[in-house]
């Protein structure tokens, strides 16, 4: 037979109910400690999302024209020449091949290459504006216009396909432009 001896009673610190001892916990104080976990859990999953960046995806300037869709609005990031151009017609170009020696060679794929207005100082002081093409990593956000008349009238067309640069990085120092031509076969 057991014999089963009264608990003394308590205060409960939390919301001064009475408790006894070896009960289960006061409702109230079960309470507090489920918002408090709630709201740990909540500024946790904000902090963790609210930091997180995207983080870009590799492409040639042939994978964006290729399947211009599957990268439309992503960010990217782009080994590829960068040729100069007039007023801002700047186009990256496939860097397995030869540098253009113009922008205007529409014959390889390319993508227009600008920078908005706050990261034009960061993205043009990285890159020696001007001169013959540029071998480099290009990171941005890539954008498929495809539609004509959805781009600006009566002003330069760069194109369907664009890049958003927002960052230059790994810049061939000593990179020749035309040096890097196929090899043609030996009569």
């Amino acid at each position: 037979m057991r014999i089963v001896l009264p608990n003394a009673i308590s205060t409960c610190p939390d919301c001064s109910c009475f408790t006894r001892r070896g009960d289960v916990e006061c409702s109230v104080s079960t309470m507090q400690h489920i918002r408090q976990f709630a709201l740990l859990v909540c500024v946790t999953v904000f902090c963790v999302v609210s930091t997180a960046q995207e983080l870009p995806t590799t492409a040639s300037v042939p994978e964006l024209s290729k399947n211009p869709r599957k990268f439309d609005g992503h960010l990217v990031q782009v080994r590829a020449w960068l040729a100069f151009g007039w007023e801002g017609d700047n186009f990256l170009f496939d860097s397995a091949k030869p540098a253009p020696r113009r922008t205007a060679d529409f014959q390889a794929a390319s993508v227009w290459f600008y920078c908005k207005p706050d990261r034009e100082r960061k993205v043009w002081d990285t890159i020696q504006f001007g001169g013959p093409p540029v071998l480099g990593t290009f990171t941005g956000y890539f954008h498929f216009v495809p539609d004509q008349k959805s781009r600006m009238k009566d002003v330069f067309d760069p194109g369907p396909l664009q890049l958003e640069v927002v960052g230059v990085s790994d810049l061939a120092t000593n990179a020749k432009p035309n040096t890097f031509r196929t090899a043609t076969p030996h009569n």
